[in-house]
């Protein structure tokens, strides 16, 4: 049993032979060509991956992507997504990013930004990767979206807003606001890749590394939501097994028993005569055919114990 526990969401998940492999899309954008380099970015694209790979899961990565490039590889990402609902997934990016008003932004490598407003023409709308939880998903979607904040002071950090609105059932979502960070990977997917070196992650993994990384100074967790699936379906519980009244000897048959004889007489093919209650020549013939039936000696008069035998046939 692995239990996969990313962006603040620990959800137990068997991986066998008889599941897809989960599935992950790793992005990391460190060749900006208007903004300074990242390679923060590349090296934990890179370091998040290869564990990823290590830990089963079917990884696509991407680098340096346009703002076109980033569209692409999430509708793609989606389309393998919604396509194995059954199937976790994760999402790792690492970019610049950014907040205007209540919405977040990740910055593509080819972002030209000279003030907020370019963020509307230049950048990638962060909700935008909520498309992947398309089509109702039954097991969990995991974001990460590790976001650097941009050095000249021009844009406002990202805010995690998206990550306390009701997201899609699933989908459980961490927004990191990183001060700009050296070339070696940032701390958050420092901390996430060496959880993944582990067979099996503890259920709290990510909510300890949140409150590490707000302690920290460096990084700001700015939105945390766990991911939530509904329940499956419980089958009904089968109904009580009734014991039956054990029927009387043949003299001793009301009128009701005699009918539910008969009843279960012509529900065995023995007996196609009036359900009346009264053991005539016909209901006494069918009685006989019964016993032969149950190498019993053919009195045409039933016991006790086979009169309960022949109604019980019709529970």
């Amino acid at each position: 049993m692995r239990v996969y526990c990313f962006v603040i969401a620990c959800v137990a998940w068997a991986v066998s032979p008889a599941h897809a492999a989960p599935l992950a899309l790793v992005i990391g954008n460190a060749a900006y060509t208007n903004l300074p380099p990242l390679p923060a970015c590349s090296a934990s694209a890179g370091l998040v991956a290869r564990k990823l790979t290590a830990a089963g899961y079917d990884v696509t990565s991407a680098a340096d992507l346009s703002n076109g490039g980033m569209d692409g590889a999430i509708s793609n990402f989606a389309a393998r997504a919604t396509a194995s609902p059954a199937t976790p997934a994760l999402v790792y990016i690492c970019a610049y990013g950014a907040g205007l008003d209540t919405r977040d932004f990740m910055l593509p490598v080819s972002a030209q930004i000279t003030g907020p407003t370019d963020l509307l023409a230049e950048g990638v709308l962060a909700r935008s990767v909520l498309g992947i939880a398309r089509g109702g998903r039954q097991a969990p979607l995991l974001i990460a979206l590790d976001l650097v904040r941009d050095p000249s002071g021009l844009l406002a950090p990202p805010t995690g807003a998206m990550a306390h609105t009701t997201l899609p059932v699933g989908v459980g979502l961490a927004v990191i606001a990183e001060a700009r960070p050296p070339s070696a990977p940032t701390e958050f997917a420092g901390r996430l890749a060496a959880a993944l070196g582990s067979a099996t992650l503890p259920p709290d993994t990510l909510g300890k590394i949140a409150t590490q990384l707000s302690a920290g100074g460096g990084a700001t967790v700015a939105g945390v939501t766990d991911a939530k699936l509904e329940p499956p379906p419980q089958a009904p519980a089968p109904p009580p097994i009734s014991q039956a009244t054990p029927m009387p000897d043949d003299a001793a048959l009301t009128e009701a028993q005699r009918k539910r004889v008969q009843i279960a007489l012509a529900g065995l093919g023995y007996y196609d005569g009036r359900l009346d209650g009264v053991f005539g020549p016909d209901t006494r013939a069918a009685i006989r055919r019964w016993q032969h039936e149950k190498a019993a000696e053919m009195t045409g008069r039933l016991t006790g114990a086979q009169a309960s035998e022949l109604v019980a046939t019709q529970h």
